[in-house]
């Protein structure tokens, strides 16, 4: 069966070569009336959301994972170990995070950090919508490992914009201990993802 070649404008070197299969039936291929681009299975960047159309209630549309190594925190302040950025997909939509911080070392006995979880359209986190706070506890001995994690906060955020959305993670420490997170080379993590309305 014959290809058929496009040569390239007066700037470009290469051509495109649309080839046809060696085929004993025929077969037609309808392009849609409207104006867009081609899609490959090599193409990374064309397919949008609006392209897709509606997907069933509850169909994950996309998860973003971040870690983080070993941290120490200096004694009464607020960190963001995670500013990390989601851009929903669509209006309505939900969004959720889990997070796992391990082997968490507190500097004094008897002594808290309380960590909190925030999503929403500000960069700063406390000025977005708080989904989970964890606590742990220094209690059993200076220098004890405890292990923090948090479980799925269910339906707790809707998104009202397809905005960029921060997914934030701060750990409060006390005014008289420092902490050290994920020590003996583990790995804190925050896992967030979207659901479709």
């Amino acid at each position: 069966m014959s290809n058929i070649v496009l040569q390239p404008n007066s700037s470009g070197t290469g051509s495109i070569t649309i080839a046809t299969p060696n085929t004993n039936t025929d077969r037609t291929l309808n392009i849609p009336d409207v104006a867009g681009n081609l899609v490959t299975t090599g193409d990374t960047g064309t397919v949008t959301g609006t392209m897709i159309g509606s997907l069933p209630t509850g169909s994950i549309v996309q998860v973003v994972h971040y870690h983080a190594n070993e941290q120490t925190l200096a004694q009464g302040t607020v960190t963001a170990i995670y500013n990390t950025q989601i851009t929903p997909s669509a209006i309505g939509n939900k969004i959720f995070f889990m997070v796992t911080i391990p082997s968490i070392t507190i500097s004094a006995t008897n002594r808290r950090i309380t960590c909190d979880g925030y999503i929403g359209t500000s960069a700063t986190p406390a000025s977005n919508t708080k989904l989970i706070t964890l606590n742990a506890m220094g209690g059993i001995g200076s220098g004890a490992d405890n292990t923090v994690t948090s479980t799925m906060i269910s339906g707790e955020f809707t998104t009202t914009s397809t905005s960029v959305h921060y997914a934030s993670l701060t750990i409060t420490t006390p005014s008289n201990a420092s902490c050290t997170i994920a020590r003996h080379s583990a790995i804190s993590r925050i896992i967030v993802w979207e659901k479709s309305s």
